[in-house]
């Protein structure tokens, strides 16, 4: 009886090995099937100072896979990362964040940087070029900071050329008088020149003032409306970016021209990430 016990328990292990497979290719790793969703990325890289390279990643589940991160590489090499997890009442998220400190790499404006993140059962990774964030700095060259310009007329933002930006992403706002009521509009917008004109509307005779924010960037092109990762882990877009400058416009009262100076003012509550964000919304 003891026999016949022995001899069923021996058949059903043989079965299990079985169906689980033990061929000389099986590592006996079974790596789980995905098909959730892959996660939205919306993140930013760059040099900073001779630093060495610098990015910082958010990474959203927006009804896909939950983010779990088992690594990421720079290149070649593996990343120390810094991560967090945060709730909102939208959305929760990830941040992921890395920095070289003691030992930067030689990482400079214009280089390729590819970025591979891994998590399990799944992969992507995106190659950009990189600026750097003070020596690719817009400038914007005219109008003045605190100008005033007449109702009406035809503005042209102008700055100087970041020799490795791929384009500059744009952010204006006007504030107008409506019925009494002072209101706001704004436009996420983009241009491969160095130049900008305003839309109309910009200058109108109920128009108080408006600001534009010219940022050099690198990434994915705005007009595919598509990012710039491959493979199965994340979506979404990840730039590079150089250091903004904005001009705030009076339009109608000369009486108000340079009221503001830009270093006693006050900059317009928007970051380059939503910039950035707003282009591809």
């Amino acid at each position: 009886m003891r026999k016949n016990w022995l001899l069923i328990l021996a058949m059903v292990i043989l079965a299990t090995l079985c169906i689980v497979g033990c061929g000389d290719d099986d590592d006996g790793v079974v790596t789980p099937t995905v098909t959730a969703p892959a996660t939205f990325t919306n993140g930013e890289i760059y040099t900073y100072d001779g630093n060495g390279l610098y990015f910082y990643i958010y990474t959203f589940t927006h009804g896909g896979n939950f983010p779990e991160i088992d690594s990421i590489i720079v290149d070649t090499m593996p990343a120390i990362v810094n991560s967090s997890y945060y709730w909102n009442y939208a959305d929760p998220y990830w941040y992921s964040e890395y920095y070289e400190g003691e030992d930067p790499s030689d990482y400079e404006s214009g280089d390729n940087v590819t970025i591979s993140m891994y998590g399990v059962g799944r992969s992507s990774s995106c190659n950009i070029s990189i600026l750097d964030y003070n020596d690719d700095a817009a400038n914007i060259i005219s109008p003045e900071y605190g100008s005033n310009v007449d109702p009406d007329a035809t503005v042209e933002i102008v700055w100087n050329q970041v020799e490795n930006a791929e384009y500059y992403a744009i952010y204006t706002e006007r504030r107008y008088d409506s019925s009494g009521t002072m209101t706001s509009e704004y436009v996420f917008t983009y241009t491969l020149d160095t130049t900008y004109t305003m839309p109309e509307r910009f200058t109108e005779t109920t128009v108080d003032y408006f600001y534009c924010y010219v940022l050099p960037t690198c990434g994915p092109d705005p007009s595919t409306n598509s990012g710039n990762w491959t493979g199965s882990f994340t979506t979404g877009v990840l730039y590079s970016y150089g250091n903004y400058d904005y001009a705030y416009i009076y339009v109608s009262s000369s009486s108000k021209a340079n009221s503001t100076s830009k270093e006693n003012g006050v900059a317009p509550d928007i970051t380059p990430r939503e910039i950035i964000q707003g282009l591809f919304e």
